[in-house]
C-alpha cells in the first residue's frame, strides 16, 4: 500500500467508522442481583409482565406450537450511559432481548415475527426477578453470565469497501493502527457499530421483511428497499456461547453452527423508543 492509498484508507476510516459496546462475559458464580447487566439467568421484569410467547409451525413435526422465549440479556443502562457516546439509548432503565431458542428460527420470513422481541423497562425501582414459565423446556434456559462493558471503534468488512486495489491484510493492519481490532471469526456480543457478518449484509433484507415480502421484489420497489436499507441499525449483536465447562457439549445458545443472533431496527424508532419494531436475523457458518 503506498501513502496515497493509505491516506485514503486513513480518511474512508475516519468517515465511516462507528462506535460500538462491546461486552464481556464469564460465567456467574452465584445468582446475580436483579438490578444489573446479564446474559441469561432470569430477567428483572415489573409486576405486569407477560412472558413472551412464539405461535409457530415446528419444522420438525409440522405441528403448531405456543413456545415461551428464552431470557437472552439485559443491559442496565445506567451502567453504559457514559459509553453511548452517540445518545442512542436513554440513561436509565433496562432494555431486555428475548428470542425463541427451540426451533430458533432465521428471521428471514415475515412469519418469524415474534420470535424475537426487544423489551423497555424505564422504572428499575419497580422491577423483579421472573421466574421461568412452567412450560419452558430446561434446555431453552440460558446459563447465567457476568458481563463488562468497553467502549470500541469499529469499521465496515473488507467486503463493503469499494476500492478492492488494497489487498484486504493492508485493509485489517491499518484498521488496527486507527483503533479498531478486527475480529476474522464473528463472535463478538456487542451493541451497536457494525456487525460481524456471517453470510452477507442484512439491512435489505431487514426492509424488506418489513414491507411483508419473504423474497426481496424486482423493479422500483426493490430499488426502494435497497435505498431504505441504510435506515436500519444494528442494535444487538449476540455470539453464540459454547462449551463452557469441561464437558459442557450443548448449549442453548449455540446459534446454528456457532453463529450469530443480530437484532436490527431503524435508527429513527430506536430514538422514539419503539423497541417493538426491532428485527431478529441469525447467520451462522
Amino acid at each position: 500500500m503506498d501513502r496515497e492509498q493509505q491516506e485514503q484508507l486513513q480518511a474512508y476510516f475516519a468517515k465511516t467508522a462507528k462506535n460500538e459496546i462491546r461486552i464481556r462475559r464469564k460465567r456467574a458464580q452465584a445468582p446475580l442481583p436483579a438490578m444489573c447487566s446479564r446474559i441469561g439467568g432470569k430477567p428483572s421484569v415489573p409486576k405486569d409482565f407477560i412472558w413472551p410467547y412464539y405461535d409457530c409451525v415446528d419444522i420438525f413435526d409440522g405441528k403448531r406450537k405456543h413456545l415461551p422465549l428464552s431470557f437472552i440479556a439485559q443491559i442496565k443502562l445506567s451502567e453504559i450511559a457514559d459509553l453511548d457516546v452517540d445518545g442512542f439509548l436513554p440513561q436509565n432503565g433496562v432494555l431486555s432481548f428475548f428470542y425463541e431458542l427451540d426451533i430458533m428460527d432465521w428471521g428471514n420470513d415475515p412469519a418469524n415475527k415474534g420470535s424475537a422481541v426487544v423489551l423497555y423497562f424505564p422504572d428499575e425501582s419497580a422491577l423483579h426477578i421472573a421466574d421461568y414459565p412452567v412450560d419452558m423446556k430446561e434446555k431453552v434456559m440460558v446459563p447465567e453470565y457476568e458481563i463488562e462493558f468497553e467502549q470500541r471503534l469499529t469499521v465496515p468488512e473488507y467486503d463493503r469497501f469499494e476500492h478492492r486495489r488494497i489487498d484486504p491484510d493492508e485493509y485489517a493492519e491499518l484498521a488496527h493502527k486507527c483503533g479498531y481490532v478486527p475480529n476474522k471469526f464473528g463472535d463478538h456480543t456487542k451493541l451497536f457499530g457494525f456487525p460481524d457478518v456471517i453470510q452477507g449484509p442484512m439491512e435489505s433484507d431487514c426492509e424488506a421483511i418489513s414491507r411483508g415480502y419473504h423474497r426481496a421484489p424486482s423493479g422500483e420497489e426493490l430499488d426502494d428497499i435497497d435505498k431504505k436499507a441504510s435506515e436500519w441499525m444494528l442494535l444487538f449483536q449476540m455470539a453464540s456461547l459454547t462449551d463452557d465447562e469441561p464437558g459442557e457439549y450443548y448449549h442453548p445458545c449455540k446459534f446454528g453452527c456457532y453463529g450469530n443472533i443480530y437484532y436490527w431496527i431503524k435508527r429513527n424508532d430506536l430514538l422514539a423508543r419503539k423497541f417493538e419494531n426491532a428485527w431478529l436475523i441469525l447467520q451462522c457458518y
